[in-house]
């Protein structure tokens, strides 16, 4: 993965965070359902990311969502569990 590669899938990142944080934050389906579009971000990346970096940046991303969410972690928990998911379903462990 080269520099240009990494800018692209950081500057995804951003912006499905932004979007996720302004527009989707109040979108309920029939009151029940939420839209989480931030993930989608991590499930884009690459297989050839290393384990650490993508968890943390998981991690890292969920931590946003999270403060403006007044969550308390969850967001940041699962999408670090859908980082390490794809870890392993990725490489087949």
């Amino acid at each position: 993965m080269n520099i240009r590669n990494l800018f692209s899938f950081v500057l995804l990142i951003i912006f499905l965070g932004v979007i996720q944080i302004l527009f989707l934050k109040n979108l309920a389906l029939f009151g029940v359902a939420f839209v989480f579009i931030y993930l989608l971000g991590i499930l884009l990346l690459p297989i050839s990311v290393k384990t650490s970096p993508l968890l943390f940046l998981a991690f890292f991303l969920g931590l946003m969502i999270d403060v403006f969410y007044e969550t308390i972690g969850m967001h940041a928990a699962a999408a670090t569990c859908l980082a390490f998911f794809q870890i392993t379903v990725a490489t087949g462990h």
